[in-house]
């Protein structure tokens, strides 16, 4: 993953951040300087957004697990993969931007979506889907990893061409 969060400390200078940030970019990442420290880097939350609403809606029953996956998978999966969040509700407002989406469809996110809050002392409905639908022995496990890797690979090899 060409990912790499730099996180300076209090005391860190700005010359040391933008060094740190010159080393990994020449070692082929693409660093991004936090501003400040906090728990869990930024990855991290927002992995824990997305996965806290999937678990949520699999517990209410909107939708099963492996669904869940296809539908993320073949929207905001592809989506992020090309633009992260900022810059794709940015071309998804068109040529007004990010301020005509939020204006004219997010806006009503406040009211309308209420991101659920799951259940995590009872995940014994979504562990059984989750391994139902990709398994959990070493073999799916190695599978798959494979899969995913190569997938990565590929959209890797893609991004880089353009």
């Amino acid at each position: 993953m060409p990912v790499l969060e730099v996180v300076p400390g209090p005391a860190t200078s700005p010359e040391t951040v933008d060094r740190a940030l010159e080393v990994y970019a020449e070692l082929g990442f693409e660093p991004s300087a936090l501003k400040k420290e906090i728990p869990g880097f930024v990855g991290n939350r927002i992995q824990k957004v997305v996965m806290w609403e999937a678990i949520s809606l699999v517990q209410q029953g909107v939708i099963d697990a492996k669904d869940l996956d296809t539908i993320v998978r073949n929207s905001l999966g592809l989506r992020y993969a090309a633009t992260g969040p900022f810059e794709s509700n940015r071309l998804g407002g068109g040529p007004d931007g990010i301020k005509s989406i939020i204006e004219h469809i997010a806006g009503a996110w406040d009211t309308e979506l209420v991101a659920g809050v799951p259940d995590m002392s009872d995940l014994d409905e979504v562990y059984a889907q989750v391994d139902a639908a990709y398994g959990n022995d070493e073999a799916t496990f190695e599978a798959g990893t494979q899969r995913r890797n190569a997938l990565l690979r590929g959209f890797l090899d893609v991004r880089e061409t353009h």
